[in-house]
């Protein structure tokens, strides 16, 4: 899927899109734990409540739709925090151009750095969601311009800044940086 062939589409049964998410390897992708649990606890919903989509940047159809067979929630998950997930295939992913593992970071992101965004949440607060991928170059910022900015900031997290309605929205969560 172009640039981005390691991001997914984490949806219902019925194919509605969730969550983004970011495949690991053969068997595993990563995603936010928030889209996969039930409510706000940490119990996440039976993997065949879920499938995604692979290798394609329309989030409706070609590429591959994979059954899961297990999802496991960090055990420190509480609200933001520790908020991953990895959801395991029910069957092996085989490597494409449009199938590839992320690659993945080996430091920290500096502030001030460029962060590549991409899924297909809401284009703006509210709006609609994109049946073709979407991606953006966002800012990083370091946790005290983010508790700044917010009122709120850990260091386990990456904070980015972007312009209003110029960022990530509902369904993006989970995807790659």
């Amino acid at each position: 899927i172009g640039n981005f062939p390691w991001q997914v589409s984490l949806q219902r049964s019925d194919g509605s899109h969730i969550c983004g998410g970011s495949i690991l390897n053969e068997r595993y992708i990563l995603t936010a734990a928030h889209c996969v649990v039930v409510g706000d606890g940490v119990e996440p919903y039976p993997p065949q409540y879920f499938q995604v989509r692979v290798g394609s940047i329309q989030r409706t159809v070609g590429g591959k739709l994979l059954q899961l067979k297990n999802i496991i929630v960090n055990k420190s998950y509480r609200n933001l925090l520790n908020d991953v997930a990895l959801l395991e295939l029910e069957e092996p992913l085989v490597w494409t151009d449009n199938i590839k593992p992320i690659e993945l970071a080996d430091s920290e992101v500096p502030s001030g750095e460029d962060v590549i965004v991409s899924g297909w949440g809401r284009l703006y607060t509210g709006g609609p969601i994109p049946h073709r991928l979407q991606w953006n170059t966002l800012k990083a910022i370091s946790t005290e311009e983010c508790g700044k900015a917010i009122n709120w900031g850990y260091d386990s997290l990456i904070c980015l800044a972007h312009e209003q309605n110029n960022g990530v929205c509902n369904g993006d969560s989970g995807g790659p940086l």
